[in-house]
């Protein structure tokens, strides 16, 4: 599908604008005009090969999209599978680890991994990637193998819509701050993690997990590109200490009342958190 680049750049901004600094491309080869825009705003990106197989041609794919994007100012990070695609073949992690040093070698390598951890692929890729895991297992895996530095490479589902206009079972609720509080700060409080990439940004059409629904829920942005009342928490807990301010954004829209009240509760034992409750309004923001 032919995507304009202003609407990649709006993309990249949206991430920007709620604290984010980092997109994991899932789950194949980013267009270059995608990755021209990451270069230029600072976004760093996480590559990621679909098909993980023992075959030739999945393998040129990967030597392929590490030769093309190696050189790329954004492209830190290249993740070898996804999730299910994964495989704890001792082999093919062995070959996709000669690749990675041949073709990218200054490329830190990662895999979006949801179970096996600890076997031959993980020894074999730099950073340990999981998906949707919570700090228990984080914790586990730092026991056994202390020196490699992890990451959460899919983390945070979420769901939820913008306000609550359609109160019917084929809706989320507009906002389910224990939710991505827990998720994220379980894992992002530990010191040798070295991130969490939210799932997801956008929602998009595809697991909408009741009928008629469509599309799914994840996103911080609905699919016409307007925020929804996760996006202004994860504005506030990333931004807030960099400015020093208590901004939590201004929703691009007047909601009913001229605002939403975020009335459900988050931990405050993060040396993060100041807050337990956010009010954002159509003209101004206020923390409370």
């Amino acid at each position: 599908m032919a995507v304009p680049a202003r609407v990649n750049l709006y993309r990249l901004q949206m991430l920007r604008a709620v604290g984010g600094n980092a997109r994991r491309m899932s789950h194949n080869a980013p267009v270059v005009p995608l990755l021209d825009v990451a270069d230029r705003l600072g976004v760093i990106v996480m590559d990621e090969h679909r098909n993980y197989e023992e075959s030739a041609e999945f393998l040129k794919a990967f030597r392929d999209l590490a030769r093309r994007d190696r050189w790329r100012a954004s492209v830190i990070m290249m993740s070898w599978c996804n999730e299910g695609g994964c495989s704890s073949s001792p082999e093919l992690a062995d070959q996709m680890k000669q690749l990675s040093a041949e073709y990218a070698p200054h490329v830190v390598t990662t895999a979006n991994m949801i179970g096996n951890y600890g076997d031959e692929e993980s020894v074999d890729i730099d950073v340990q990637g999981f998906s949707h895991k919570g700090g228990s297992t984080f914790q586990q895996f730092h026991q056994q193998f202390p020196k490699k530095p992890t990451i959460a490479s899919e983390c945070c589902s979420c769901e939820q819509d913008r306000d609550e206009l359609w109160p019917d079972k084929n809706h989320e609720g507009d906002f389910s701050g224990g939710c991505v509080a827990g998720q994220t700060n379980g894992v992002l409080d530990l010191n040798y993690t070295s991130g969490s990439y939210t799932w997801t940004l956008m929602d998009y059409f595809g697991e909408g997990h009741s009928y008629p629904r469509a599309s799914s829920s994840f996103g911080q942005f609905d699919l016409a590109g307007f925020s929804k009342a996760q996006a202004y928490f994860y504005r506030y807990w990333w931004l807030q200490n960099r400015n020093g301010s208590a901004d939590a954004g201004v929703p691009p829209l007047k909601f009913p009342r001229n605002g939403i009240r975020i009335v459900e509760p988050w931990p405050t034992n993060s040396s993060h958190a100041t807050t337990r409750a956010v009010t954002v309004m159509a003209q101004g923001a206020t923390v409370v």
